[in-house]
């Protein structure tokens, strides 16, 4: 999808644990090939509650990129996108 819509820069949101770090590592060693890269990434703690959400949020919405990648458990990452969008 960043291919395709030639996006240069992302904000990458992921869980502080090895699966998003590892995820983000990975995502970022592809977007180098494709000379685009992470412009700001924005760790959350394994096992957030809502205000952990909202506060991270809050710091991406300041961000110039307006791309954003969400790498998280099904668990909480949907609820935490949708917080995203309707924060817009």
């Amino acid at each position: 999808m960043i291919d395709h819509y030639e996006w240069r820069e992302v904000i990458a949101l992921y869980v502080d644990d090895g699966y998003g770090r590892n995820g983000i590592a990975a995502l970022g060693d592809m977007l180098a090939e494709r000379r685009c890269k992470i412009s700001y990434k924005a760790p959350l703690i394994l096992d957030p509650n809502w205000n952990n959400i909202i506060d991270l949020l809050v710091k991406v919405i300041l961000v110039e990129s307006r791309i954003i990648v969400l790498h998280a458990y099904a668990g909480w990452g949907p609820q935490a996108w949708w917080d995203l969008v309707m924060s817009r």
